[in-house]
């Protein structure tokens, strides 16, 4: 998780979660370790994209969105990719939930800077 989110980002879930539930944190903390070192296939700039896909048709994931909007642009998914990935599903998911994906993109390209 720290390779992915960052060492702040990633302690400040574990503390939000270790508070419900301590044991959530030991299977976040698995599951990422199982599904993201393992780079033989799936590099991680594409199952960033993957979960950017997911989450956006999940159309309630905002948070998650913005997290991993940016944990894709540190596995070097450019913004440009990040836009055309968001345009090209507007065919797909309808324009309401292209444009809060579009506004969820642009606070986390602002954020980063």
């Amino acid at each position: 998780m720290n390779d992915i989110f960052g060492q702040e980002t990633t302690s400040t879930i574990q503390q939000k979660f270790s508070k419900i539930s301590p044991s959530f944190v030991s299977f976040l903390q698995e599951t990422f370790s199982d599904m993201y070192s393992d780079n033989s296939i799936l590099d991680l700039k594409t199952k960033e994209i993957i979960v950017i896909t997911t989450l956006i048709t999940q159309k309630d994931a905002k948070p998650q969105l913005k997290l991993h909007i940016k944990a894709a642009l540190t596995a070097g998914v450019t913004k440009n990719e990040i836009l055309a990935l968001i345009q090209h599903l507007a065919l797909y998911i309808g324009f309401p939930t292209t444009i809060n994906a579009l506004l969820t993109a642009q606070e986390a390209f602002d954020e980063i800077g």
